[in-house]
């Protein structure tokens, strides 16, 4: 299809979605589609734009959902515009990973719903920590030239959060280990830590001796230092990559790869528990560990870190160091509404919680 007002940048770590959405929109906000007129077909634009129509139907509907965009029946989508909706103001979400990170597309999926709905017009971009350059001289920087009334950020980056501080704009930002500093931001620790305790004790009470923690990402849902002074020990084994989410089925075939190799010799290094710090791990360890005849919890007990409404999911029982994106998303988007009618939040965190296994 010709004449198209916008193109996709794959290169982008913006979601497909996402730039369909900005580009109509954009394409609208400027004229080049009138309104009330008719927009391209699903098909159409599916084949113009080179995407799923799966994606153009999820566009659409955001664009409906924003009040741009309205189906009519016998025309297809057309054009509101500008002028027949109105405002209450502009909020800007910067998400973190490639497009793929569910933590984090699960909290921004919940406050582009609740801000759309409380009539704020809504910008999203993703910074991919795993560029060269982090992005922020790429889509971050040009997404703060424009103005916003509020932004909320989930990525805990010191330079990303220098730049937010810099623009004097008021901030909701989610951070793990580096607080942002800036009168203008409002800080929501996110401790990944929280279910540790419950953990420890879990283990305490179940006569745990010898715990593995299998990690991709040693800074990240760490347990050693809950364990210390416990009695228990924990040893680590680390299995090193990029921060990045492109290389997932690769981090799960070394997994699954490592623990054939270990079986292949015999089961006495099996500790008493298992634990692992990343879901997609724990998936392909486990059914190694099913298929050479290891049974579960019996054998060894598994922990590992969950997202809610994720996974991992397991044909056998196991606790769970989990995170509640949605929940969280409605907690940071409060705090944000308060921000917007010019309060003063309180402190506050996020935390993850931890869950028995469920035989």
């Amino acid at each position: 299809m010709r004449g198209l007002p916008f193109e996709i940048d794959r290169k982008l770590s913006s979601s497909l979605t996402d730039q369909v959405v900005t580009g109509i929109r954009a394409a609208i906000e400027s004229g080049a589609y009138a309104d009330g007129g008719t927009l391209p077909s699903i098909r159409d634009l599916a084949a113009g734009l080179g995407v799923s129509e799966i994606v153009i139907r999820s566009g659409y509907a955001r664009l409906t959902e924003m009040g741009l965009v309205a189906s009519r029946r016998g025309r297809g989508f057309v054009a509101v515009g500008r002028k027949s909706h109105v405002w209450r103001g502009h909020v800007l979400v910067i998400g973190y990973g490639a497009g793929e990170n569910y933590l984090s597309y699960s909290i921004v999926e919940v406050l582009r719903r609740r801000f759309t709905r409380e009539r704020y017009l809504v910008s999203c971009v993703n910074v991919d920590l795993g560029a060269d350059d982090g992005n922020e001289n790429g889509e971050l920087a040009y997404a703060l030239m424009q103005r916003y009334d509020l932004v909320v950020s989930l990525c805990d980056s010191p330079r990303v959060l220098r730049a937010l501080a810099r623009t004097g704009c008021p901030t909701v930002a989610l951070y793990n280990e580096h607080r942002p500093k800036g009168r203008n931001i409002v800080p929501v620790k996110f401790l990944d830590g929280a279910a540790l305790p419950g953990f420890v004790a879990y283990c305490r009470s179940s006569g745990v001796r010898r715990i593995l923690q299998i990690a991709a990402n040693c800074d990240f849902a760490d347990a050693r230092k809950a364990f210390a002074g416990t009695g228990i020990d924990i040893g680590l084994m680390y299995l090193r990559r990029d921060f990045g989410y492109e290389d997932i089925e690769q981090l799960a075939e070394r997994t699954g790869r490592l623990f054939a190799a270990k079986l292949s010799k015999g089961r006495a290094w099996l500790p008493d528990l298992l634990y692992f710090t990343d879901d997609y791990m724990a998936t392909a360890a486990v059914l190694t560990l099913l298929k050479h005849g290891v049974r579960i919890p019996e054998d060894v007990r598994i922990v590992s870190w969950a997202n809610r409404g994720l996974g991992p999911v397991l044909p056998v029982p196991f606790g769970r160091v989990q995170f509640d994106g949605r929940s969280a998303g409605e907690r940071i988007f409060e705090i944000a509404k308060t921000v917007l009618r010019g309060g003063n939040p309180e402190a506050c965190d996020i935390r993850t919680t931890f869950i028995e296994e469920k035989k």
